[in-house]
């Protein structure tokens, strides 16, 4: 049931970041949308290939402030929730490095 929970976020998240760069399409974009693609890719390695998080990859779950600047008050709002559970359920997991 866990497992579905989080491939219910990463499926979301994904979804709503792909929203995203469409209708943004052609408008210059935050840096920091790249910091919740790249976790995202990082949770998909360590979920399919068992690679633990590296402590240099650490700081791509570390955006939430930068995020929230971002999408607070706008239609993406929910996309700083799903971050933040994403990263939440990576170190309840245990996916960074030992």
């Amino acid at each position: 049931m866990e497992m579905q929970s989080v491939n219910i976020i990463r499926t979301n998240l994904r979804q709503r970041l792909t929203e995203y760069r469409y209708f943004s399409l052609g408008k210059e974009n935050s840096i920091h949308i790249n910091a919740v693609e790249i976790s995202l890719c990082l949770v998909d390695y360590a979920i399919e290939k068992k690679r633990a998080i590296s402590k240099d990859e650490e700081k791509w779950f570390n955006a939430g402030w930068e995020i929230i600047q971002v999408f607070e008050n706008s239609d993406w709002e929910d996309i700083i929730e799903l971050y933040n559970k994403l990263c939440d359920l990576v170190e309840k997991k245990n996916y960074f490095r030992t």
